[in-house]
């Protein structure tokens, strides 16, 4: 799904499976890191970078943010084993 305004678009369905414990996965665009230097306005953006982590926290098992090349395998393996 496109970042931010998508991901709070479907922010109904996500929630709506979290309560009937069906296991879903969602995958979001978001701005690369240098475009999050010097925190500029940008198009979807709403409010922070991680507003839309922030909402999804409240409404999933795990989540995460991969930013960081080093780790980003093992986040993607601890989300989907808690999805699981």
């Amino acid at each position: 799904m496109t970042y931010c305004v998508g991901g709070l678009n479907v922010l109904n369905a996500i929630a709506g499976a979290y309560a009937e414990k069906s296991p879903v996965v969602v995958i979001s665009g978001a701005p690369g890191l240098k475009e999050r230097e010097k925190n500029p306005l940008l198009h979807h953006k709403v409010r922070e970078f991680d507003t839309q982590k922030k909402v999804f926290e409240q409404l999933t098992i795990a989540s995460t943010d991969l930013s960081d090349p080093q780790t980003a395998f093992q986040e993607i393996d601890r989300v989907l084993h808690q999805a699981l």
